[in-house]
């Protein structure tokens, strides 16, 4: 059983009143009761049965234990570390901290003097009709805690997804991809895991396991192919610009995997430009180290284009979105025109994502794209298939 999940048998005491309060609670299985001691009898304020939280108060707040709990049958929770609540509430807009506050006073002062016309259950359900989607907020924190778990016991798989030069088929790279076989869910796709990660502090240590990983499978196919013409692309989020451990992990990934700087390429989103000053400074440093920089999803964010000519990108990569619908809509047809022809002006090599059908291929070719990666060529694939697949790929140009 993992270790953010706990049982009790009937009759055993979860927390005390009084206690110090660093985790919080999701009943998965039984009946947890809520008791407040009285002069000379015990009161049962809450009865929580699946899908209900306890224990969140005196993490909020700071405050010791109000009540007691105890699992009325054989109970099964799920905990939910100070961290992660925390985390979310600095996070939330100072309105709702603030309204929080307000509630967790309103719920204490009831706990001192509870009368037998309103009972604290009855406050709580008057607060859960506040709240907005709490299945999902409890489904959220057990998908937290999985990833910490998938972390700590490496559940994850590096992929290699060929990146293609459009005018002769050559193969002139891939593209890194993290994929998660999680032993209670499966494979999990990446948006999703990746999503959650970027929301919180998980996505440092994911980056960090990103990076090694990355130039280790990179490198088992140059040692096997014998290639040294290839390179390979690794996303960043924008959370790893302020990682201060990033570029030491890197370059001991690079060495150690005997990697030259200039065959790693780091993908950045378009979104994360408008962080200014903050991203030129590390964009820079990347070029100072050697490593190359390519703008990726470019097209679907907000940023000025005054950015391309701040900053030095080695690559722009059309969005999937954009390649996957030019032929039933003509709007992303010109769209994709119009950014393989500012590239071809700024003189910055085009990468088209998503490619799935010839008709993509030829229509990109003949706009003028540089490189292209996508299903019509190979999806992505671990480094022992890479190596076959490198053995038996014959080009279509």
């Amino acid at each position: 059983m993992a270790n953010w999940t706990k049982k009790f048998k009937a009759g055993d005491c979860i927390f005390r009143e009084g206690d110090t309060g660093n985790q919080a609670y999701i009943v998965d299985s039984g009946k947890v009761e809520i008791r407040l001691q009285q002069k000379n009898s015990v009161k049962v304020i809450s009865s929580l049965t699946k899908g209900e939280i306890f224990g969140e108060m005196a993490i909020i707040d700071g405050s010791p234990r109000s009540a007691d709990a105890f699992a009325v049958e054989d109970t099964e929770i799920t905990c939910i570390s100070k961290d992660q609540l925390i985390e979310r509430i600095k996070k939330a807009d100072p309105a709702i901290s603030f309204l929080i506050t307000v509630l967790l006073n309103r719920i204490r002062s009831n706990l001192k003097s509870i009368s037998k016309n309103k009972t604290i259950k009855e406050e709580l359900q008057n607060i859960e009709k506040e709240k907005e989607d709490d299945n999902t907020f409890i489904e959220k924190m057990k998908f937290e805690n999985e990833l910490i778990e998938a972390i700590k016991h490496d559940e994850f798989i590096m992929y290699l997804q060929p990146i293609i030069g459009i005018s002769n088929q050559d193969v002139k790279g891939f593209e890194a991809l993290i994929r998660w076989n999680s032993p209670v869910r499966g494979f999990v796709r990446p948006d999703l895991f990746m999503g959650l990660a970027e929301e919180t502090s998980l996505i440092i240590p994911l980056g960090q396991w990103v990076l090694k990983n990355a130039c280790k499978q990179f490198s088992k196919v140059l040692r096997q192919t014998g290639r040294q013409d290839l390179f390979v692309s690794i996303n960043v989020s924008g959370k790893q610009l302020q990682d201060d451990e990033f570029f030491t992990v890197l370059e001991k990934a690079t060495q150690q995997s005997n990697i030259h700087p200039e065959q790693i390429k780091l993908e950045v989103t378009e979104s994360i430009l408008v962080e200014g000053d903050m991203v030129l400074e590390w964009l820079k440093k990347c070029k100072k180290k050697g490593y190359s920089i390519a703008l990726d999803d470019f097209g679907t964010g907000y940023s000025s284009l005054s950015y391309l000519s701040q900053m030095t990108f080695d690559n722009i990569k059309v969005d999937k979105s954009f390649t996957q619908s030019m032929h039933e809509d003509p709007k992303s047809y010109v769209i994709v025109k119009a950014i393989i022809e500012m590239a071809q002006g700024l003189k910055i090599p085009i990468i088209a994502e998503g490619i799935e059908t010839e008709e993509q291929y030829k229509a990109l070719k003949y706009l003028g794209c540089d490189f292209g990666q996508g299903y019509l060529y190979s999806k992505p694939l671990a480094a022992e298939e890479i190596i076959t697949w490198l053995e038996t790929y014959k080009k279509t140009a």
